[in-house]
């Protein structure tokens, strides 16, 4: 095989021997790093699997805000139980709807009855829902065992007071409790 290539040597002077070759071989002259195509590639799989996961992302953020509102609400109803243990009366005399604040829980004796993080108070004292409006309640000041129904002028709720918040949609109206705008919004009575 030596000879071989010898005598094709003799015969053609610029032969080289693959092996002698000093030249790089193809794959070698390639840069490392990745092309423009690859690349575009890769970053429309990514916004593909954004897209798809996008909306369950803000469904489980919604079911949180919506958790956080009845843990909240919950809080807020046990804070009018105590007040009403402690003085034998709810804390306002209010019979009407209006916004919950932090000063309804005010009383002589400085007891604290609701702790609430002072990001979800606004400048007013109102306490804000996870979606930044107020919570709203009615109390039984007429001591009657019941309030009116805020959501259903037609009904009552058999307990001293209602607490809710207008949920993720912020409204509310007196149409029913199941109505378009009444659905989202979370209670401290049950339905």
């Amino acid at each position: 095989m030596n000879r071989q290539r010898s005598a094709y040597r003799g015969k053609n002077p610029s032969f080289k021997p693959r092996a002698e070759s000093r030249e790089p071989k193809a794959a070698s002259r390639r840069c490392g790093g990745f092309t423009l195509i690859e690349l575009l590639t890769v970053i429309a799989i990514i916004a593909i699997l954004a897209g798809l996961l996008f909306p369950t992302i803000k469904s489980a953020l919604q079911k949180t805000e919506i958790a956080k509102a009845r843990e909240t609400i919950h809080q807020i109803g046990g804070a009018f139980r105590s007040y009403y243990t402690e003085f034998g009366r709810w804390p306002t005399n209010i019979s009407t709807t209006f916004p919950l604040n932090t000063n309804l829980f005010a009383n002589t004796k400085g007891l604290s009855f609701l702790d609430v993080a002072s990001k979800d108070i606004n400048g007013s004292g109102q306490i804000l829902d996870p979606w930044r409006s107020p919570y709203q309640c009615v109390t039984d000041a007429g001591y009657v065992g019941w309030v009116a129904n805020p959501l259903d002028a037609s009904a009552t709720i058999s307990n001293g007071y209602a607490i809710w918040s207008n949920g993720p949609d912020g409204t509310n109206d007196n149409t029913g409790e199941t109505s378009a705008k009444n659905k989202d919004n979370i209670k401290s009575w049950a339905q």
